[in-house]
C-alpha cells in the first residue's frame, strides 16, 4: 500500500516537471526583462542628470559673465 502511494506521488511529481520548467523559464524571462528595464531606466536617469548638470553649469557661466560685465 505504501509503495503504491509513493509511486503515485512520484508520477504526479514527474507530471509536474514540464510545468515547473515553464514556470522557471517565465521567471527567468521576467528577471531578464526587469534587468533590462532597470538598466534602461538607469541610462535615462544618467542622461537626464548629465543634461541638467550641463544646463546648470551654463546658467552659472551666464550669471558669472553678467556680473563680471556689470562690475566694469
Amino acid at each position: 500500500m505504501y509503495l503504491h502511494q509513493t509511486q503515485i506521488l512520484n508520477e504526479r511529481r514527474i507530471a509536474q516537471y514540464p510545468m515547473d520548467i515553464v514556470t522557471l523559464l517565465l521567471q527567468l524571462a521576467a528577471t531578464v526583462w526587469a534587468g533590462y528595464v532597470l538598466v534602461n531606466s538607469f541610462t535615462e536617469l544618467t542622461n537626464a542628470l548629465t543634461t541638467w548638470t550641463a544646463a546648470i553649469a551654463r546658467l552659472v557661466s551666464v550669471i558669472k559673465q553678467f556680473f563680471t560685465r556689470n562690475k566694469k
